[in-house]
C-alpha cells in the first residue's frame, strides 16, 4: 500500500462522503484514505478461485461469500477495508454509518501483491483480528502455491499455519472445512 492520497486527517464520515462521490475504491485507516490499485491476472484468478472454493464448502452451513466489492468496517481500529474475499455465517450485520459495510465477517482472505503485501500482513491483519466475529484469516500468494492461515483459538489468541502442497488442502478448523489448494490455484501461471 502506498502513501495516503492526501496528507490530511479525515474522519470516517468524511471518508464515506468522499467515496459516495467517486467511482474508485478507497480504504480507510485511522484518518488516512488510500486508493486501491488494480490487480494482475493471477491476483484476479486466485481471488475468484478462492471465492468459488470457499462458497462451495460453506453455503450449506448458512454462510455467504462476498467479493472485494464489500467493505469491512473495523470500528475498534478506525478502519475500513475491501478484502479480496470475505464470508459471513448467519445474517450480515451492517455498519450503522454505512449500509454497504459489514462488521461481522467470519472469514477474510487477502491475495498478496508486491505493493500491498506488507500492508496486508501487518496493519490489515492486526485490524481484522480485532473483529470478534473473525475466525479465519488467509493470506494467499499469487507468485507460488502458498496459503498462510491465521485461526482464532480463544479470545484474541491466534495460531498460524502454512499450506504449500498443490495436492493438499487448507483446513479452516473453526468452520470444519477443507479448501482444495488445486482449486485455489486453478489456471494460475507461476
Amino acid at each position: 500500500m502506498g502513501e495516503p492520497i492526501r496528507k490530511t486527517h479525515f474522519s470516517y464520515a468524511q471518508y464515506l462522503a468522499m467515496t459516495e462521490l467517486d467511482n474508485d475504491k478507497y480504504e480507510y485507516y485511522r484518518g488516512e484514505i488510500y486508493a486501491m490499485a488494480g490487480g494482475t491476472a493471477n491476483h484476479s484468478m486466485v481471488s475468484g478461485n478462492t471465492l468459488a472454493e470457499l462458497r462451495s464448502k460453506i453455503k450449506e452451513k448458512g454462510c455467504i461469500v462476498f467479493t472485494n466489492d464489500l467493505l469491512i468496517r473495523v470500528e475498534t481500529n478506525d478502519a475500513a477495508f475491501y478484502p479480496d474475499v470475505s464470508a459471513v455465517c448467519g445474517e450480515p450485520e451492517f455498519d450503522p454509518h454505512n449500509p454497504n459495510a459489514i462488521v461481522n465477517p467470519i472469514v477474510i482472505a487477502e491475495v498478496l501483491s508486491p505493493s500491498t503485501e506488507s500492508w496486508d500482513r501487518n496493519r490489515k491483519r492486526l485490524a481484522y483480528q480485532q473483529l470478534d466475529s473473525l475466525k479465519e484469516f488467509l493470506l494467499i500468494s499469487q507468485k507460488e502455491p502458498e496459503v498462510e492461515r491465521h485461526t482464532r483459538l480463544q479470545g484474541n489468541e491466534w495460531t498460524y499455519a502454512t499450506f504449500s502442497d498443490l495436492q493438499g488442502h487448507v483446513t479452516l478448523p473453526n468452520l470444519n472445512v477443507k479448501l482444495s489448494m488445486a482449486e485455489i490455484y486453478f489456471g494460475t501461471k507461476f
